[in-house]
């Protein structure tokens, strides 16, 4: 594949990982307005309400429309753009209540290499009762979540879904990091990275990582995709992902804290 053709499926993919979640919860739902998607998980979370360009022809109309549906929801949201190649659709955003965002640059990793596992760490997956608790546990807790406030996008229905694997690393017994993989065509994206604080800088994110992408390249992948923090971008980047999209992100503001009686 060429950079632009990896570019493309990048953004498909993070579309349909997000859209995923949306379609399982129960209250959630995905529209379409023209080019445009909006899924709205009704998690308090904004990236689990994203709004995302969809289609070259999307216009400002649709924008504006996909924008107007889900503020009518009263969650918080993101809406995201590609750096050059959703540009003109800018304007509609500089134009809201939105708020700039931090953002995630979209990367890709091809072909997907081994990686040598460290020897301390047991990583199970599936959906056993020790892998998804563990999972959750880790997510809520490496977020800084409530296991509530996680329980609103990590459904049941999430779990078991045909696409995706989940994944729980221990070490002596007691889980300390996670991840999970969505299958999709070509691609294996990766998402929950994530490593309870007192076990960091010992290379478990990177394994699980690696291992999600791993584990796809077996199942038939030729790409891991994922969508960096600013903390996992170093990480990646010496594993040898490396960005092929730039995405601009802007925010609903935070509910404002109801003044105190005086």
């Amino acid at each position: 594949m060429n950079e632009t053709q990896l570019a493309d499926l990048e953004h498909e993919n993070f579309i349909a990982a997000l859209a995923l979640v949306a379609e399982v919860v129960p209250a959630g739902f995905v529209e379409r307005h023209g080019g445009v998607l909006a899924a709205v998980s009704g998690s308090p979370i904004a990236l689990f309400n994203p709004i995302l360009i969809e289609t070259p022809e999307a216009t400002p109309a649709d924008l504006e429309a996909a924008l107007a549906a889900v503020t009518a929801t009263g969650h918080r949201f993101s809406a995201y753009l590609r750096v050059g190649t959703d540009d003109r659709l800018r304007p509609v955003l500089e134009a809201s209540a939105l708020e700039p965002g931090e953002g995630a640059p979209g990367m890709v990793m091809t072909p997907i290499v081994g990686y040598d596992m460290p020897s301390d760490l047991e990583i199970r997956s599936g959906t056993s009762p020790d892998v998804i608790a563990g999972h959750t546990d880790v997510v809520a807790a490496a977020f800084d979540m409530s296991r509530e406030i996680i329980e609103t996008f990590m459904v049941p229905e999430l779990f078991v879904h045909e696409s995706l694997t989940f994944y729980a690393g221990f070490v002596d017994g007691e889980c300390v990091t996670a991840s999970f993989g969505q299958h999709r065509g070509p691609a294996l994206t990766v998402f929950n990275v994530a490593t309870l604080e007192g076990y960091r800088g010992r290379g478990y994110g990177t394994a699980m990582t690696m291992r999600a992408a791993i584990d796809g390249r077996d199942a038939g992948c030729e790409v891991a995709v994922l969508q960096s923090s600013p903390m996992g971008y170093p990480v990646y980047d010496r594993l040898g992902f490396r960005t092929v999209v730039e995405y601009e992100e802007w925010v609903s503001p935070r509910p404002q804290d109801p003044p105190s009686a005086s």
